[in-house]
């Protein structure tokens, strides 16, 4: 009877040690189930947090690209303003000549060449234009052939640059002036006793690289040379100019 009780004791222990050890197991596994999901979870929410901060550093860095871009053009394009109203603000010299018709009773070809200066006035790109000329009026039907009048011209305009591109601008200019006759070849017109001639006079054309110029002009007479005539100094010019 001893051995029987002692049996069946032995074998409720078993059985309650084995019940014991497959709990223990099997909440290991669960355990270790649970561990890799979270750590399955972690790496996925780590892997959209890498690729979100990818995408963010990504935008930062165009717009920070485009941004310095824009910067950049904005200082060129005020640098290059700036030389331009800094170069349009000098005083500069300059060498002209041009030819064209004397507009009186019989067109007759003229010409005319000298120096002037342009200094600042007002607005960076306008300016005022002072100078000294020989004009030849009166020159039939070819330059030279006939000489009439050698005047000493002083031109005083107010002219406008404007800056079309880098080396390319448009401009304009007029104002009055005045002619001092000088020599009058026409001796037998004993009528021609005026020194003095008022006029005003404007020019348009194109400057190219900051140097060259070339215009179209007008001059129009208000005092008639000759006492016997009517005709005044009217006349249309072509002209080119060279800059210091």
């Amino acid at each position: 009877m001893k051995k029987l009780l002692i049996s069946v004791f032995i074998l409720l222990a078993t059985i309650s040690l084995g019940a014991q050890t497959t709990g223990k197991t099997q909440k290991s596994e669960k355990a270790t189930q649970s561990t890799t999901v979270q750590q399955k979870s972690g790496k996925g929410t780590t892997v959209q947090q890498n690729s979100s901060q990818q995408k963010s550093s990504q935008q930062k860095s165009s717009q920070s690209t485009a941004s310095t871009a824009t910067k950049k053009q904005d200082s060129s394009k005020k640098q290059n303003e700036k030389k331009d109203e800094d170069f349009y603000s000098k005083l500069r010299f300059g060498a002209t000549g041009g030819m064209g018709l004397y507009l009186s009773r019989q067109p007759m070809f003229q010409m005319r060449g000298g120096v002037d200066a342009r200094m600042p006035f007002l607005l960076p790109h306008a300016y005022l234009m002072a100078g000294g000329r020989l004009s030849l009026r009166g020159c039939y039907p070819v330059p030279f052939a006939k000489l009439r009048t050698l005047y000493l011209e002083v031109p005083a305009r107010i002219g406008y640059t404007l800056a079309l591109d880098k080396d390319l601008a448009f401009f304009a200019e007029a104002g009055p002036y005045m002619d001092v006759r000088l020599i009058r070849f026409k001796k037998h017109d004993g009528g021609c006793a005026r020194f003095l001639d008022l006029g005003l006079g404007g020019d348009a054309g194109i400057e190219l690289g900051h140097k060259m110029r070339f215009s179209l002009g007008l001059d129009f007479g208000v005092i008639p040379p000759c006492k016997s005539e009517h005709a005044i100094n009217n006349g249309l010019w072509l002209s080119a100019t060279y800059l210091l």
